[in-house]
């Protein structure tokens, strides 16, 4: 049984030029970068050309970036390294949303049982922010914003730079967790006036267990894991050599190849997208086509469950989610009730042959739940 991976939001393969970027650093170059020696000089060399690979990917410089190992840290380290400077401020309040990763949600939970207070904006039924509700929650004591970049469900990009530059005009810092923007849109801080961004190598086709964040220069932070002096001090611990340079090879392949990665993406999901809503009635589409990610194809099945269409079909890899409902909020910053859905996201290695196979499966496995509900 040939399996079809249509799950790149959750996680991608190693591309095959990062896997050859970071061999060689698997064994034969293992010194210690902070070592004065030829061994640990060459390495660090190696790092540096990594990080200013990264760093122009965000058009960022190269000492805005501090290497992490996931994303989950990075999230972790923007808030915590951010918030215990400001008590004397008077800045006491987070505000995140509520489709935020837990890594976000569970952090701003852990400053709430120590006195911080936690505003939580609401998402409509295309998981874009209420705007609204967002400038009704921004206060003089608000310290800073998170909101992800996008929606990994239903492919939706939030509208960050209006965002952050509403932040920016009342000093509150903005953060965004880039994580599943990474590779399917271009993403430049400059653009987008973000204060911080973190990123995971686990979505951008460079390994699992690395990732990144941009702190905008100026920002104090205060480190997670003490001990060392790279990183600005901000990340104790010997760096994770290899792991480092995939992500600088994987940020050179997005820097020169985006516009490539995206067309091709976005023809495999249109085609996937047509070829079964010719044969599925009433198939209805949750993902918007502008302003969100080129990849993602979010569905919902007339009358049954995502859950059933998926386990009748083992040869695919895909993703039922919950996502907020399609009807209006009855009040401002209303929460919707979440419903189920499939989503289907395309990768860098997805072809035509597997867009065509996937629509066969889910139009017989369609077909066939029908036919044995009408007896």
């Amino acid at each position: 049984m040939r399996q079809i991976y249509l799950d790149y939001n959750a996680s991608t393969p190693l591309a095959p030029s990062v896997r050859k970027a970071m061999l060689p650093f698997l064994s034969e170059h293992f010194g210690n970068p902070q070592s004065q020696h030829i061994h640990g000089l060459a390495v660090r060399e190696a790092i540096d050309e990594s990080c200013s690979r990264v760093a122009a990917l965000f058009g960022a410089n190269k000492n805005e970036i501090i290497f992490t190992a996931s994303g989950t840290e990075s999230n972790n380290l923007a808030l915590k390294g951010v918030l215990p400077l400001l008590p004397s401020s008077g800045k006491n309040r987070l505000l995140i949303t509520e489709d935020d990763h837990p890594s976000i949600t569970q952090t701003a939970h852990y400053f709430q049982k120590l006195g911080y207070r936690v505003d939580v904006l609401a998402t409509d039924s295309l998981g874009v922010v209420d705007l609204d509700q967002f400038h009704e929650l921004l206060t003089d004591q608000t310290a800073i914003v998170s909101v992800p970049f996008a929606n990994p469900a239903l492919g939706t990009i939030q509208p960050i730079a209006d965002l952050a530059l509403a932040c920016r005009k009342r000093n509150i810092l903005f953060h965004t967790d880039a994580t599943y923007g990474i590779g399917k849109s271009r993403i430049h801080v400059q653009e987008l006036e973000v204060d911080m961004l973190s990123f995971s190598g686990s979505k951008m086709y460079a390994p699992p267990g690395t990732g990144g964040l941009y702190v905008r220069a100026g920002l104090s932070l205060t480190p997670l894991i003490h001990g060392g002096t790279h990183a600005s001090c901000l990340r104790g611990g010997t760096e994770n050599v290899a792991g480092i340079l995939g992500l600088g090879a994987a940020a050179k392949l997005i820097y020169y190849n985006l516009n490539d990665f995206v067309e091709k993406m976005e023809t495999h999901r249109d085609r996937l997208c047509e070829l079964l809503c010719n044969q599925i009635s009433d198939l209805v589409v949750r993902t918007q086509w502008t302003e969100s990610l080129p990849n993602t194809l979010c569905l919902q099945f007339p009358q049954m469950s995502p859950s059933n269409i998926l386990a009748s079909i083992p040869e695919l890899s895909a993703a039922v989610v919950e996502i907020p409902s399609i009807k209006e909020p009855l009040f401002l910053g209303e929460k919707l009730p979440k419903e189920e859905a499939l989503s289907l996201s395309v990768g860098w290695f997805t072809t035509k042959e597997e867009i065509d196979q996937v629509a066969q499966l889910i139009i017989h496995a369609w077909e066939q739940i029908t036919a044995h509900r009408r007896g």
